[in-house]
């Protein structure tokens, strides 16, 4: 196997162990919330962090609920057709598979919720932050921590490229 195959194959390996990892955490996180909290439930860790079991039966911020199956359908299709285009790309760094895995990982554990439990379990439940009222998951962190940085650094490529 020549170097470029072989660097490949790792950057291809960081992007599954990345995307497993995020997915069974996801999915760690909500059944250990769907088992021990009823639904509206909430158990207060400390003065900023609040966990409360509620569930999205919608898309992003609850929009447009009961569409459960429909939304499972095309955040699928996105996940594969995003995942398709990022594969194409030559000039990947081995941290932005990384990255990219966490953001698969994160969006198929919110797929994989909506198939098998017909909503998102959400439980984050973050306190004191002016206009703030959303309660979210880890798949939903995964997905962040993996965006940002990303265009943080295609960013910073990108003024390298083009001075």
């Amino acid at each position: 196997m020549n170097n470029i195959a072989r660097n490949q194959s790792q950057k291809i390996t960081a992007f599954l162990i990345a995307a497993a990892l995020a997915l069974l955490a996801s999915q760690t996180s909500s059944y250990l919330v769907n088992a021990s909290l009823a639904i509206g439930e909430t158990r207060v860790v400390n003065s900023l962090l609040h966990i409360t079991h509620v569930r999205n039966m919608g898309g992003t911020f609850g929009a447009f609920p009961g569409h459960s199956v429909l939304f499972a359908l095309i955040s699928a299709l996105i996940l594969v057709l995003c995942t398709a285009l990022f594969f194409k790309q030559r000039a990947t760094t081995w941290i932005q598979f990384v990255f990219f895995g966490l953001i698969v990982g994160g969006g198929a554990s919110n797929v994989v919720d909506r198939v098998v439990l017909g909503s998102v379990v959400d439980f984050i439940n973050l306190q004191g932050i002016p206009h703030w009222h959303y309660v979210f998951n880890t798949a939903d962190v995964f997905i962040d921590l993996g965006i940002w940085p990303s265009l943080l650094i295609g960013v910073f490529l990108s003024r390298k490229e083009n001075p």
